[in-house]
Parts: structure tokens; sequence; C-alpha cells
């Protein structure tokens, strides 16, 4: 008998508490193999019991994304059927350069590099998406979030294009914008 393998997906961001943790566990309870990724492995521990493996994933440095990369096509027959950019970073005050870098590294460049580094297993797949978890604020700004809103308007803007450049892949590429607003 030969029996399918289930879709998979790899969740960024996934600690707990979050969109990626909730993501997971609802990926996971569809049937589908489910990477949930965190800077710090202990931060979504609890997942590893529902039969999610997790990864250790810091999408500001290209060794651990080749890392996670590479543990992924070994496990995964090469594959990938669903990539979620839920990486995430937001400093509350008064920001220096620093961390208005290190908002884009995380917000626009680290997605950036992930989604690279695993567009080769979505074209394997054969029906590749990617979901981009952004933000309402990157198309209506709000204030005090000008560093924030912009790196949002970055990624989404970037999407829009990446859409169609991987149309002819088969690759579907959205991103949902989420809003603390009612």
């Amino acid at each position: 008998m030969n029996v399918a393998t289930p879709q998979s997906v790899l969740i960024t961001g996934c600690s707990e508490g979050g969109i990626g943790y909730a993501l997971a566990k609802e990926y996971r309870s569809r049937g589908l193999r489910v990477f949930a990724t965190a800077r710090r492995l202990e931060s979504i521990k609890s997942l590893e019991v529902l039969g999610i493996d997790i990864l250790e994933l810091d999408v500001t440095k290209p060794e651990s994304i080749s890392a996670v990369k590479d543990k992924i096509e070994n496990v995964n027959t090469g594959k990938l059927d669903f990539l979620v950019n839920n990486a995430y970073h937001l400093p509350f005050t008064d920001l220096e350069m620093s961390a208005v870098r290190d908002l884009y590294e995380t917000n626009v460049f680290g997605v950036m590099a992930v989604t690279q580094a695993f567009i080769p297993l979505l074209i394997a797949s054969g029906h590749g998406k990617i979901i981009n978890i952004g933000s309402i604020v990157a198309v209506m700004s709000t204030p005090w979030g000008s560093i924030y809103n912009s790196s949002k308007a970055a990624l989404h803007s970037w999407a829009n294009s990446l859409r169609i450049e991987l149309k002819p892949f088969n690759i579907d590429v959205v991103t949902v914008k989420f809003s603390i607003y009612l």
C-alpha cells in the first residue's frame, strides 16, 4: 500500500502565545507535517508533544537559515508545501539606529533570506505557497510606529512583486494583514 506523504509547512516565529504558535497547532490538527521555529527552542518545546518538529532559527543569521533548510530538505524528501513568514520584532520606546536596523533585519531581510533559501523546496513540491504575516499598518499607518509600519510596507511591496516572479513556478504568495483595531 502506498501512503501519501502529508503536506508540509515551515513556520517562523512560533514562540508560545503568538500567531505562529497558533498556526503550528492548527496546521498539525489538519494533518500537515509542521516545522515550527523560534530563536529559542525552549519557547516552543510544548509543541513537540503534539508531533510538531521544532527547530531553532534566527532569520537574521544565514548559517541558521541554512541549517534549518538542510534539516528539512533531508527529512522531508527535498520538498516543502507551505512557508509561513511570521518573524516579528518591535521595540517599544525611542529607537537607536541599531534597533531600526535590527527591526528591518527581522521583518524584511530575514523574511527575504528565509524565502530565498526555501524557494527550491517549494518549487520541488510543484505547488508551493508562501504566506507572509503582515500588518494593516503596511497600507494604513498609525502614529508612533513609523519604523515598524515602514518595515511592514516594505514586506507588502516585496511580496506583491514576488507573487509575479514566482507565478511561473506555480508558487502562490500571499500576505495576511492583521490588525489590532476593532
